[in-house]
């Protein structure tokens, strides 16, 4: 690729051997399942009694667990070249977790979905500074809409007994987390297989994870019956929504897929409001269109402007 393409931000720089990959039908299908296992995953967390470190633990540990079996039994071996491979996803997973559970539990569900929402911008800003490429004038106008509307949604929980500033700054060190961890498995996809990819990288951050709750006494906290078919829950739902987004990778570029998770937020707080009698007032739905809209906006724009330059090529083969 030459020319202006090159120098203008894309999400497919991140993509490695997937660059270039076309948005195949049953790709979006996965991403979209996906997403509303992603909606389902911020309640669940709220509605379980154990403090975060402690919750985090015991997914990671369950999940790492069961991909391992599931590897296994297709005949997958866990090598120090896979764990090398899948260490970046690990870690950012992991991360990503621990300190999203800590904001949930301290802030409102609407609140630490709509600032996870800014993950696509992260993944613009990350592109430009990792690959020296230069973000188009326009974007600068959008950021700071972006922004804006997010500054409404906290503005307009700030009345609620679950919300805290420290649970909203929190957020914002998840979704930096999100953001790495969505380039990293993208990345990863390109050698790795999706039960390889999540066995290994679901292991390191079990591993990660693990002194953080120790240290906080994690296995000094009694788990309830309750508790735990919610955690099975966890695994089973917003955790398979991860193995179909990694598995999806492969079939749909990482800007379409940014752009289907910007619906997470709205299923979320709808699933607040339903299940946690979390209100949802006019500041913050005002708020959440401001920043859907604005977002929505960023990635079409990239997908439009990248489709009309990209070069016809024959698709790379991809790893199933």
């Amino acid at each position: 690729m030459t020319g202006r393409f090159t120098k203008r931000v894309t999400f497919k720089a991140m993509s490695g051997p997937e660059k270039g990959v076309p948005n195949e039908p049953i790709g979006l299908l996965g991403a979209t399942a996906a997403v509303l296992a992603f909606g389902a995953g911020n309640v669940l967390v709220k509605l379980i009694s154990l403090p975060g470190l402690t919750l985090v633990l015991w997914r990671l540990s369950g999940a790492a667990l069961l991909y391992v079996v599931i590897l296994w039994a297709r005949g997958g071996r866990i090598s120090v070249d896979l764990l090398r491979r899948t260490f970046m996803t690990g870690l950012f997973f992991g991360g990503n977790l621990a300190v999203g559970y800590l904001a949930v539990k301290r802030t409102t569900v609407a609140n630490a979905s709509i600032i996870g929402t800014l993950q696509p911008l992260l993944v613009v800003a990350f592109v430009s500074k990792q690959f020296g490429e230069v973000i188009e004038r326009w974007l600068w106008f959008v950021a700071p809409v972006a922004f804006a509307g997010t500054a409404l949604v906290i503005l307009g929980s700030s009345n609620s007994a679950s919300w805290s500033p420290t649970g909203d700054l929190l957020a914002v060190g998840a979704m930096l987390l999100w953001t790495g961890y969505f380039a990293a498995a993208k990345k990863a996809r390109g050698t790795t297989d999706v039960f390889e990819l999540q066995a290994s990288s679901l292991l390191w951050s079990a591993v990660i994870v693990a002194p953080f709750s120790l240290l906080n006494g994690a296995l000094s906290e009694a788990v309830s019956s309750r508790d735990a078919l919610l955690i099975v829950a966890l695994i089973l739902v917003p955790g398979t929504g991860h193995a179909l987004m990694n598995w999806s990778h492969a079939h749909i570029e990482i800007s379409v897929a940014s752009l289907l998770t910007l619906a997470v937020p709205v299923l979320s707080a709808v699933g607040a409001a339903i299940f946690l009698d979390e209100p949802i007032v006019v500041l913050q739905v005002a708020g959440m269109v401001v920043v859907l809209a604005a977002l929505a906006y960023t990635v079409k724009r990239s997908v439009e402007t990248e489709s009309k330059d990209l070069p016809a090529t024959n698709a790379p083969a991809r790893v199933r």
